[in-house]
């Protein structure tokens, strides 16, 4: 696969570098001194200055204007080429479906913020404004630095065609939609062979899903063998039970559970492949309907451990409907106005026994009375 940070296109700077001129303060308080330094393609400052020994001045209270331009300027300038030039893919991270944020936003103030497409968002890094805040670099200087160097704005078309890139896309203007997001087409080749081995083409929106997957790369690959429907859904469906376990996601497609089931057990913690055979071999139905009944009780955010539901199955309301979170909690509060603690779990249960809130709370007061008929725990 392509290496993803970097994009063998050249360096982003002119061959013979940048020059530009600095009022250079030796000492708090004294008046610059303008000389010239130059910007070297592999982002070295040539200064009149010893900088590496100059650097142990200022750290000791010293000043030194080049010192400042070297360790805070030319990062803000590399920033800024390199993402219009896409020699590096965006600091982009896709949060949800629809939804991206900076990955590495530094003092910006976009850490506050998240955007509606890659494009928007990688729009943003492509300005001399995020640079220049994530360094602490004067805006005009950075400005200054990057027009002189030349290069692209950053917008419109993708300049590079025709390119072996737009072989591998589904959509027309893939390429454009690509470029626009941070994404060079050099790159194109190597995100899509992991997704269509056999051959053909993507959508541009799993190629960014693979572009962007920072520590998933090659995550979202082993869903290549389902089609495009499937790592589509996939794509937008990573959450942190995928981190914790990066093949269990791709377990429930092999078993053959459909994707709105797995979403639905997906939705939490609580109950994974096990409890499903358990459950269904203990109440005697098949294992897409056992895993529809966990996924609601999952999806209801009080998913009770499997054992329970078994009980609650030999009371035939195996299909009885997941008591939504408003009943549960007017259940906990009646049952806590008549001097007891239950658990919201507990409380859902007793709602699919009874029918009803105030039902469900008399039978969890009783039982209480029953379990412990001198004292109850008192609210």
């Amino acid at each position: 696969m392509v290496e993803l940070t970097q994009v063998p296109m050249g360096p982003a700077l002119p061959r013979e570098g940048v020059g530009f001129t600095v009022s250079c303060r030796v000492s708090a308080g004294a008046t610059g001194r303008p000389h010239g330094v130059r910007l070297l393609p592999d982002w070295t400052l040539d200064a009149p200055h010893d900088l590496a020994t100059e650097r142990i001045g200022v750290a000791l209270g010293g000043v030194l204007t080049c010192v400042e331009v070297a360790d805070r300027w030319v990062p803000a300038v590399r920033g800024v080429l390199e993402h219009r030039h896409r020699s590096r893919l965006a600091d982009l991270e896709q949060v949800g479906r629809d939804t991206w944020k900076s990955s590495d936003p530094g003092a910006c103030s976009c850490a506050l913020r998240t955007w509606d497409s890659s494009a928007e968002a990688a729009a943003h890094l492509r300005t001399v404004q995020h640079w220049a805040k994530v360094f602490g670099a004067p805006v005009a200087k950075v400005a200054e630095i990057v027009e002189r160097a030349g290069g692209p704005e950053g917008e419109g078309r993708c300049p590079l065609r025709p390119h072996e890139g737009v072989a591998w896309l589904s959509d027309h203007r893939g390429l454009d939609q690509l470029w626009a997001a941070g994404v060079h087409p050099a790159l194109v080749p190597g995100l899509c062979r992991p997704l269509t081995p056999h051959g053909g083409t993507l959508p541009t929106h799993l190629v960014l899903a693979q572009a962007y997957s920072g520590d998933r790369t090659g995550w979202l690959a082993q869903f290549a063998e389902f089609g495009t429907s499937v790592l589509t859904w996939a794509a937008g469906r990573h959450c942190a039970r995928d981190v914790r376990n990066p093949t269990e996601r791709r377990a429930w497609v092999v078993a053959g559970f459909p994707a709105f089931v797995i979403d639905g057990v997906f939705a939490g913690n609580e109950y994974g492949l096990s409890d499903v055979h358990a459950y269904a071999a203990a109440v005697g139905v098949d294992e897409r309907q056992a895993a529809r009944v966990l996924g609601a009780w999952q999806v209801s955010g009080t998913p009770p451990p499997v054992a329970r539901l078994v009980e609650l199955a030999g009371t035939d309301r195996i299909l009885a409907a997941v008591p939504g979170r408003a009943a549960v909690e007017r259940v906990v509060q009646q049952v806590r106005a008549g001097g007891a603690h239950v658990s919201a779990v507990d409380a859902a249960l007793a709602l699919v026994r009874a029918g009803n809130a105030p039902d469900a709370a008399r039978l969890l007061l009783r039982e209480l009375e029953e379990k412990n008929p001198v004292t109850k725990e008192i609210a």
